[in-house]
């Protein structure tokens, strides 16, 4: 499309540019589109990888990481939080499913080995972790290290430790389902002593639950899940989307990343989740659209991702566009947090020089972030990988 620039002296003149510029559009013509080219695969490609180099850098020798570190002081933060950690392990994992390689199997090997030795089970088989100087365990967790087990298995599925990582993912489901409430929620923290369950559910902590028990029934053949997965994401949905809208987004990526694995299970009741997963979805693109973020948002594009998935396999189209027409603003956008990305944002290209090589591929939170935390650089890795497994897939 082409744009003309007209310049009018008075008032009068102005609202006719305005008139001409509406009767232009009306007639088709309109101003150019400004918006930047699509994402290609090849960008995707570049952004996983250098990710996934930041965080095999940044990996301790015991297995976890170096949880926040200011990429231009090299100052790492004392902070340290076991969801996080384990989140990082399970992007190793997802890292190692989209391509694999000897760096990341070895990595998610050494996770792996760092929770095995900070977890117990109990008498009757449940494992539970029990982070470093922690008197309460985190069930989210749990959830995290499941999910790494099982991506895990599913990329190198005769690994030597194959037996061994189900049999530690099947306690650890066992351990989830032990605090399962009444209502159909769970337990948002454990005892690290004994594994039985305290405090009062929470939507993170559910929904990363929902999305673990899912992955477990459909590749770990644990069918015995069924009719307590189904109970829980209909109290989920009801609990965390329809009554707490406030809480809505705290429930959204982990329960449409759940909702997408249990509508694969092709159970009789999992149909419903395909028009949750959608409407959840027009949802956010509202919300979004609504209030445009500066921030990084990755983890609404995890479940935006999930959501055009199951579009695509019900074949709603009008949903499918909607919400691709997001995925691609939103992809071209996470790009700019990423140190080193040739799309970084003005901060971080004024600040190229100063960064030590370490930090590349690292992602910061906020435009002018100086802060590298594992669970951004997570979240903005798994969005982008779901992107390129199903929107810009080969």
């Amino acid at each position: 499309m082409m744009r003309s620039v007209l310049c009018f002296p008075t008032a009068a003149a102005g609202r006719l540019a305005m008139l001409l510029s509406v009767l232009l559009v009306l007639a088709g013509c309109g101003e150019a589109d400004n918006t930047s080219p699509p994402t290609t695969r090849a960008e995707l490609d570049n952004s996983i990888r250098s990710g996934r180099d930041f965080l095999i850098r940044i990996q301790r020798p015991e297995g976890n990481f170096r949880y926040e570190t200011n990429f231009l002081t090299g100052v790492t933060s004392d902070d340290d939080h076991p969801v996080r950690q384990a989140g990082a392990i399970w992007a190793l994992a997802l890292l190692h499913q989209h391509e694999t390689g000897d760096d990341t199997r070895a990595a998610t090997e050494k996770g792996l080995a760092f929770f095995s030795e900070h977890s117990q089970t109990t008498d009757d088989g449940r494992r539970f972790i029990t982070y470093p100087g922690r008197k309460r365990g985190w069930t989210n967790t749990l959830a995290l290290v499941t999910m790494t087990l099982v991506d895990f298995l599913q990329a190198d599925p005769n690994h030597p430790q194959a037996e061994e990582y189900r049999t530690v993912a099947n306690e650890l489901v066992d351990q989830m389902q032990s605090l399962r409430m009444k209502d159909g929620l769970y337990h948002a923290r454990y005892s690290t002593q004994t594994g039985n369950g305290a405090d009062d559910p929470s939507p993170f902590s559910d929904g990363e639950v929902l999305l673990a028990l899912a992955k477990a029934a459909l590749h770990l053949e644990r069918d015995d899940l069924k009719d307590s997965l189904l109970e829980s994401g209909d109290a989920m949905f009801r609990r965390w989307f329809l009554e707490n809208k406030k809480q809505r987004k705290q429930f959204y990526q982990w329960g449409s990343m759940a909702f997408l694995e249990i509508y694969r299970t092709k159970w009789k009741g999992s149909e419903v989740y395909a028009e949750r997963s959608i409407e959840m979805a027009n949802w956010l693109v509202d919300d979004i659209e609504d209030r445009q973020s500066k921030y990084n948002t990755s983890t609404s594009y995890e479940g935006l991702i999930s959501a055009w998935e199951i579009a695509r396999l019900t074949e709603n189209e009008k949903a499918k566009n909607r919400i691709e027409r997001q995925i691609d603003k939103g992809v071209r956008h996470l790009h700019t947090f990423q140190v080193g990305n040739p799309s970084a944002n003005a901060f971080l290209k004024k600040n190229a020089k100063k960064i030590d090589d370490e930090f590349l591929g690292g992602v910061i939170h906020a435009p002018d972030s100086t802060d590298l935390r594992i669970d951004v650089t997570q979240h903005q890795m798994h969005a982008l990988i779901l992107a390129r497994r199903y929107v810009y897939r080969d």
